[in-house]
């Protein structure tokens, strides 16, 4: 496991045997010692606006000064299970933090102060995902609903949704928060998709469904999203749609297909390329090219690394 800071200079490294290593990319040399864990590092991240770095084991989340790799405090409680990764949510200007204290239970933290923030929440199911807006006003926690808090305060803003609720995505300009609903039991369940805003108190503004099931998604703008998931009736097959939202009904286009699952992908904040992993690495390039009286946006492979 790789992860690089904000200035792509050091990386973060995570081994087998309870370690990390902080790399120096400009010197090409280790930084200090290795880091021990008390197991491996299910997590590593950078905290952005510091010198900070964190792993995150099976039952804490460590601090590391990442220009010395020596450790930064206390740390904070953390559980990980191996059915169960999630890293730790950091808001995007560094200030505050969520930690899955256990299972079903979420704790928000002052980064500065290193103190809690408010008491920690029991979620009703265990916690599959924590994020934070783009613009760190708000944060998300899915524990089969969803729930929205106010970081700075710890406080529930609505909620909870309450809906065999998979994944979500959350586009800032326009406040809408996007929602991907099935059974998890029914390879055949197509996905519910359901944009709500919060400019009306996160009511329901349009809802379709996607001829497939959700795995992942994220706003490439405000009329498209990228959704990776499952064709209607496969288990473990990929595929991966743009959803055109200028439509009075979506249109999708299949961006690829994968006999293999995608355990991870990520998308550039230019929204014009992004990177999908199963066995290899692969990079794709949004184009945009005339036709059919419109500008139509293309995705194609751009490179293949092992």
């Amino acid at each position: 496991m790789i992860q690089l800071d904000d200035n792509k200079e050091i990386a973060a490294v995570a081994m087998y045997g309870c370690k990390t290593f902080f790399w120096d990319l400009k010197t090409d040399a280790a930084i200090g010692e290795p880091t021990r864990q008390s197991g491996d590092a299910g997590a590593i991240g950078f905290i952005p606006n510091s010198d900070l770095a964190y792993t995150a084991d099976w039952s804490d989340l460590k601090l590391w000064d990442r220009k010395t790799a020596s450790r930064s405090g206390e740390g904070f409680p953390h559980q990980l299970r191996e059915d169960s990764v999630i890293g730790p949510a950091v808001s995007h200007d560094g200030k505050f933090l969520v930690t899955r204290n256990e299972m079903n239970r979420l704790q928000f933290w002052n980064l500065e102060s290193r103190k809690s923030i408010g008491p920690e929440h029991v979620h009703d199911n265990e916690v599959s995902q924590i994020q934070f807006s783009a613009d760190s006003k708000w944060c998300f926690s899915v524990a089969g609903s969803v729930s929205l808090w106010n970081p700075m305060t710890g406080e529930q803003v609505a909620g909870p949704i309450r809906n065999d609720i998979y994944t979500i995505a959350y586009l800032p300009t326009q406040q809408y928060l996007v929602t991907f609903e099935h059974n998890r039991q029914d390879s055949n369940s197509k996905s519910k998709v359901i944009i709500r805003s919060g400019k009306s108190n996160w009511s329901t503004v349009r809802q379709f469904e996607l001829p497939g099931q959700a795995r992942d998604a994220q706003w490439i703008d405000e009329d498209r999203l990228l959704v990776v998931g499952t064709e209607e009736g496969e288990e473990f097959k990929t595929v991966a749609f743009v959803v055109h939202l200028n439509h009075e009904t979506p249109r999708f286009d299949v961006v690829f297909n994968s006999d293999y699952r995608i355990f991870d992908f990520a998308i550039t904040k230019d929204r014009q390329h992004f990177d999908r992993k199963n066995q290899l690495l692969e990079n794709w390039r949004c184009e945009t090219k005339m036709g059919e009286q419109m500008v139509r946006a293309l995705w194609a492979k751009k490179c293949l690394c092992h």
